[in-house]
């Protein structure tokens, strides 16, 4: 057998199922010239046994057990209001972890590393260090060995949650499907609603864009998804050691700018296997953007799909969480990732990168990443009404 990165390696979601899987250690993950970690396999020590090709999601995708047969969708938010402020939406996912840390459980999620300026998976065990996993991170997380360590602490009868994109999920449910029962019954799983996943590369030449041009002094603070003005019109959020701070709302930052028009995705992201009903995780989580008005509030507020009995228990549990009942049709206009994979390619993606690779982030930016005019924002509101007309007569399965 061969290893799973030479059948898959152009579909690589950078999970990093075959890291965890090589009891060999053959298998280093590496940033390739795009700015997406793959994975490349020491031939030399590789014993071509197959469990990568195992844990490798996109050969083969694991939902988790106990499926209910149609999930249950509810807008939701914390009755917590720091809670609710300080998170990207409504804070459901922080209501969610501290009630697995009240059980005396560890929760995995996606933190920053400002030391280099990098999403890392990490393991927390108390309320402080929570705060770290809380708002959204646009840049790919490095999983590392994470899926060996919550296997081995839900084997010492501890509860955990493992949150992450719906690709992390879907490759920590092909390690569950070996273990125990009981084990299992001790691991929940939280995915967000994920947009797709940005270059690493192109964030960190942007982070020294603003850094230079701005001139301050150290970053100590990154928020992608900041609510000054309110959680739907959210900016970019940079602060300095110095007490200066850099903010410029999604529709004028440059890098949230080439983020949502899909210039610097990962390849895989345009055509997301994950990205659909039936989901891969317990509990999928994400904005409630196209909120109806008798629930939209400047607070924020979040969308909660259930797709499991063990995620049903687990969210009825938790009462310091609201919720209301709403249907998959009224939400998927507006978050059409939840029930689609498929995402249209910019077609100045590869012009992006080679200005990028040869005159830097800013040269790209001034001819890539320039502010949607009005006239624009007119068009693309107007496409977005007819697909959400389209949308009502079209069936969810």
């Amino acid at each position: 057998m061969k290893p799973s990165i030479d059948i898959i390696k152009n579909k690589c979601t950078g999970c990093y199922g075959c890291f965890n899987a090589c009891v060999e250690r053959a298998i280093k993950m590496v940033l390739n010239n795009e700015g997406f970690v793959e994975p490349v396999v020491n031939r030399s020590v590789c014993k071509e046994c197959g469990r990568c090709q195992e844990h490798c999601p996109m050969i083969k995708v694991r939902y988790p057990e106990q499926r209910l047969e149609m999930p249950k969708v509810f807008a939701a938010w914390s009755n917590d209001d720091e809670i609710r402020v300080q998170s990207s939406s409504g804070g459901v996912f922080m209501e969610i972890a501290s009630f697995i840390l009240k059980k005396g459980g560890v929760v995995f999620g996606a933190g920053f590393d400002y030391s280099s300026f990098t999403v890392k998976h990490i393991l927390v065990d108390n309320f402080e260090k929570l705060k770290t996993l809380r708002g959204s991170k646009y840049v790919q997380s490095h999983v590392n060995d994470t899926y060996r360590k919550v296997i081995h602490i839900a084997e010492k009868s501890k509860p955990v949650l493992f949150s992450g994109t719906p690709c992390q999920v879907a490759a920590l449910n092909t390690f569950l499907a070996k273990v125990t029962a009981d084990v299992k019954s001790k691991i929940f799983t939280c995915e967000v609603i994920c947009h797709g996943i940005a270059s690493e590369i192109v964030f960190k030449s942007y982070l020294q864009y603003i850094f230079n041009n701005f001139k301050h002094s150290k970053i100590v603070e990154i928020s992608f998804r900041d609510k000054s003005i309110s959680w739907e019109k959210f900016g970019m959020k940079i602060t300095f050691s110095n007490g200066e701070e850099y903010f410029r709302p999604y529709w004028k930052d440059p890098f949230m700018i080439g983020y949502l028009r899909n210039i610097y995705l990962r390849q895989v992201c345009y055509e997301c296997p994950f990205a659909k009903i039936p989901r891969v995780s317990d509990i999928t989580l994400g904005d409630f953007w196209g909120v109806p008005e008798e629930l939209n509030d400047p607070r924020g507020v979040s969308v909660v799909i259930v797709n499991t009995i063990k995620g049903e228990r687990l969210l009825d549990r938790i009462s310091n969480i609201e919720k209301v009942p709403i249907s998959i049709e009224q939400v998927s206009p507006y978050n059409p990732r939840i029930v689609s994979g498929y995402l249209r390619i910019n077609p100045d993606r590869n012009k992006f990168y080679e200005l990028l690779r040869s005159q830097g982030f800013q040269a790209a930016a001034r001819k890539y990443l320039k502010p949607t005019s009005k006239y624009q924002k007119v068009m693309l509101k107007a496409k977005f009404m007819i697909s959400k007309i389209l949308n009502k007569f079209v069936k969810i399965k």
